[in-house]
C-alpha cells in the first residue's frame, strides 16, 4: 500500500498522508473566462474590427498562462521526483513522455491544465483567423 509518493515526504511517523491532487477549478474558470472572450469579442470584431483583436489576445494570453501553468507543474514533479529526472525530463524528450505516463498519478492534473491551456490559445487563434477571412 505504500506507493511512492513525492508530497507525502513531510508525513509524521505512524500515518498515512495519501496525495490529493490540486483541484482544476481555478484553471477551469480561467478556460471559461478566455474561451468566453475569444467568442464575444469576435462577435462584437464583426461590427468593430478591433475588437477581435482584443478577444484573440486575452485568449491567447489565458491560454498561454495556463500552458506555461501546467507545464512549470509538470517539471516541479520531475525535480521533485529526483534531480536527475528531472533534467532527463528537460534534455530528453522521450524521457519526458515516459515520466508522464509511468508517474500518471502525480502528473495528471498538470498535463490536463497544458491541455486546457492549448485548447483555449487554439480556439483564440482560430477565432481571429476567421475574423480576419470575414473582413
Amino acid at each position: 500500500r505504500d506507493e511512492y509518493n513525492p508530497y507525502a515526504a513531510h508525513r509524521e511517523v505512524g500515518t498515512y498522508n495519501s496525495y490529493s491532487p490540486p483541484s482544476l477549478k481555478v484553471p477551469l474558470i480561467m478556460a471559461g473566462i478566455g474561451i468566453g472572450s475569444v467568442l464575444l469579442f469576435s462577435a462584437i470584431g464583426l461590427a468593430v474590427p478591433s475588437a477581435a483583436f482584443v478577444g484573440t489576445a486575452i485568449g491567447g494570453l489565458i491560454g498561454s498562462a495556463l500552458m506555461m501553468w501546467g507545464g512549470i507543474r509538470l517539471l516541479m514533479n520531475a525535480f521533485e521526483d529526483d534531480p536527475i529526472t528531472g533534467v532527463l525530463y528537460l534534455m530528453c524528450g522521450p524521457y519526458a513522455i515516459y515520466f508522464l505516463v509511468s508517474r500518471w498519478s502525480i502528473n495528471q492534473h498538470p498535463f490536463l491544465i497544458n491541455l486546457l491551456g492549448s485548447l483555449v490559445w487554439i480556439i483564440a487563434m482560430a477565432a481571429g483567423a476567421a475574423n480576419t477571412l470575414i473582413k
